[in-house]
């Protein structure tokens, strides 16, 4: 009888095996695949505070500022439209189950599904503002320096027959009011990561953004974010992120 029960014991073990071993390798593949990757990289050796002046500048130009951004939450993809600028803020998200707009009102980011009010989160926080997609990229860029975050320009190189600057925000673990002001955006996002954000001990790792500033036009034409989410020590998934500036 135990000989009769061992093999198909045995099978769903190796099955249960090898399917976590092509999940994890996937994750690193999906990775991989989705980076942009310039021709031609060397050092830049640019100044950050004059690049990062000439691309607010050139932002600032633009009636609104637009990225459409593809993010990949380990097996779920959503679709973003996020906008800022003098004509109002907002972020659309779509996706498999997912049906989500939020846009600020009377000092809280309010998210809307087919109409319908599911969360009203205070903005007092001012990660609020980023996790929501709300915070415009000039006060993104002054909440990483003032928390510390290391800010750096990276390498010049060519993609799409045009030449880039790179931008890299850059930090291992982000700091305590980040981590709470994801947790305050739960019942918004809970949709998007498919997780409750507000259990006890969910932390963000190896967070990173970068930016390819056009070196003609000075406009961070495309935007990768990269971070880990984690519940104490145990790993919970990836976030990736690519956006393509809309002008």
């Amino acid at each position: 009888m135990a000989r009769v029960l061992f093999l198909p014991v045995f099978l769903i073990i190796l099955a249960l095996a090898v399917f976590l071993a092509l999940r994890i390798r996937s994750m690193f593949v999906l990775s991989k695949s989705r980076d942009i990757v310039l021709s031609r990289p060397a050092p830049s050796g640019a100044d950050l505070d004059d690049l990062a002046g000439l691309m607010v500048n050139s932002l600032n130009q633009l009636p609104a500022v637009q990225f459409q951004s593809e993010i990949h939450i380990n097996y779920r993809k959503i679709i973003a439209l996020s906008q800022t600028g003098p004509t109002g803020s907002h972020c659309k998200y779509s996706g498999k189950s997912v049906n989500l707009e939020i846009a600020p009102e009377n000092g809280t980011a309010v998210a809307r599904s087919d109409g319908a009010v599911l969360a009203r989160v205070p903005r007092d926080n001012p990660w609020v503002d980023f996790w929501t997609g709300l915070m415009p990229l000039e006060a993104g860029l002054d909440l990483f320096s003032r928390e510390g975050m290391k800010i750096i320009t990276g390498n010049v190189g060519v993609y799409q027959q045009r030449n880039y600057t790179e931008i890299l925000i850059i930090s291992p673990a982000l700091p305590a009011r980040a981590n709470q002001g994801l947790a305050f955006c739960a019942p918004a996002l809970d949709g998007v990561y498919g997780r409750k954000l507000d259990e006890p001990g969910i932390n963000i790792r190896n967070f990173m953004i970068r930016l390819l500033v056009n070196n003609l036009t000075y406009l961070p034409d495309h935007l990768e974010i990269k971070y880990n989410l984690f519940q104490e020590s145990e790993f919970l998934g990836d976030y990736l992120q690519n956006s393509r500036l809309l002008y």
